[in-house]
């Protein structure tokens, strides 16, 4: 193991990671077997010291939207960033949220404000806070830590509704230039079909580019590369001494799919001369990317145990951005046109049960709805259409892909009913130390809407798994 060395960029490099007395189920642990960054393998001890960092980030960044108090900030203690973790301030099914062992990753020389370097925000031109991130550092096990913040105010939310795929590599768009890359170049042998080269070779169908989504791109990018602030993620890592760097990246909502791309990025060599171990584990996360970037990213991380997409059975925004597959997304699209083809329902398999439905597909506009169930009628007038573009044309399609995909290898949690959360108090075991009879009001009915969705079902969902 290496020798434990935090020279990021800082005035002080004081050890600010000693294990905190007050100990947790879920807050973490500072033993020796916990898994490394630079380890696969899905680990729930891990994916449970991340989640409470997520929350951790959620609470300490530019909080606008409840239930996060607003103008909250970060405590004088440098093993807990949380103020009032207690166990009866926050919804979270423990007493302790922030992980032991883990302190702030950047020092300083203030000692009333050890997180003051630690947590990094950026600002819209006008100076409003918009994205946030925590770094820390667990010196038992010589490694670092990001967490992104989620959706915390309406400058996030718009990242969420900039649902635009644009290209994964350089980009040059009115509202967003840069030459940042989040494809990883892994080498692709040259080889041939068996039977060698043919006389008269097919066509080949278009190549399909790496595509991510622009609103989230733009919330990595304002912490990891932004010149205005002075501190930003990579800028940290670059000033770390070390050569190799074991690295976990997580966030919730929003920021798992900042985690997601930001892994990616680093992955791809976003912090040039630096070896980064980098191990994601990234909660409700958003769909942030095209197939082709998908499948870079398996290749890259999640094939190989790196990144897991921790996901609740019922939470609706692992289903967000809703997607839109074009006959211009498909690898291949003469494929939809040649399948079309074979289905004609003739002969002997005319016989067949599904020949009303298939005719109805096939040839919407001959076809009798009539004779079939409106919802069925109407399904199969939008796929007729559908194939019969692709036969005709099979490179047609729109300008603009909605074809979002999820990144990383899932991990499913089994929720439990409401979706819909439907009462007027939070329930008492989401405040372990608070008495039963002081139970805590549900703000809004944003709440109740996004409960399967919110920190602490996934915490408890996690822990009974």
């Amino acid at each position: 193991m290496k020798e434990p060395r935090r020279n990021v960029p800082a005035t002080s490099d004081s050890d600010t990671s000693a294990s905190k007395t007050r100990d947790s189920e879920t807050g973490g642990s500072e033993s020796p077997s916990l898994p490394r960054p630079s380890q696969p393998g899905f680990s729930a001890d891990e994916a449970k010291e991340l989640l409470g960092m997520c929350v951790v980030a959620n609470y300490l960044g530019p909080v606008v939207f409840p239930p996060f108090p607003v103008g909250l900030t970060p405590t004088a203690d440098p093993e807990d960033p949380l103020p009032h973790d207690d166990g009866r301030t926050y919804p979270y099914p423990a007493d302790r949220i922030w992980p032991k062992g883990w302190g702030p990753g950047v020092p300083t020389i203030d000692q009333a404000r050890p997180w003051a370097t630690s947590i990094v925000t950026s600002r819209l031109p006008n100076g409003a806070p918009v994205n946030s991130a925590i770094v820390a550092y667990n010196a038992s096990r010589n490694c670092y830590a990001i967490a992104f913040a989620g959706t915390l105010n309406p400058g996030a939310a718009m990242q969420d509704e900039a649902a635009l795929l644009v290209p994964a590599e350089a980009v040059y768009l009115p509202y967003l230039t840069s030459n940042e890359s989040y494809v990883t170049k892994l080498p692709v042998p040259a080889e041939l079909p068996s039977g060698g080269i043919t006389f008269d070779p097919p066509p080949q169908p278009p190549p399909q580019n790496p595509l991510i989504h622009l609103g989230y791109r733009s919330a990595v990018e304002s912490l990891a590369v932004d010149p205005l602030i002075p501190l930003n993620l990579r800028s940290i890592l670059a000033h770390i001494v070390e050569n190799e760097i074991d690295l976990y990246v997580t966030g919730h909502s929003l920021g798992a799919a900042v985690a997601q791309l930001f892994s990616a990025w680093i992955r791809a060599g976003g912090v040039p001369l630096k070896k980064i171990n980098v191990k994601c584990y990234s909660f409700a996360t958003p769909k942030c990317c095209n197939t082709p970037m998908a499948a870079n990213y398996a290749l890259a991380l999640g094939n190989n145990g790196f990144s897991y997409r921790v996901e609740n059975s019922l939470d609706t925004a692992p289903q967000l951005p809703p997607t839109k597959e074009e006959i211009s997304d498909l690898i291949n699209p003469a494929i939809a046109g040649d399948l079309s083809s074979k289905a004609e329902p003739t002969g002997l398999y005319a016989a067949s049960p599904l020949a009303p439905l298939v005719n109805a597909i096939l040839h919407p506009q001959k076809s009798e709805p009539a004779s079939l169930p409106l919802p069925i009628a109407i399904f199969a007038t939008v796929v007729g259409n559908v194939i019969n573009a692709a036969s005709q044309n099979t490179h047609a399609g729109p300008a603009v892909s909605m074809e979002y995909v999820g990144m990383g290898v899932p991990h499913v949690l089994a929720a439990h009913y409401p979706v819909v959360y439907d009462g007027r108090f939070y329930p008492p075991d989401l405040f372990p130390a608070r008495d039963p009879a002081d139970p805590v009001i549900i703000p809004d009915d944003t709440t109740r809407q996004w409960w399967q969705h919110w920190p602490y079902n996934y915490a408890k969902y996690l822990a009974a798994a």
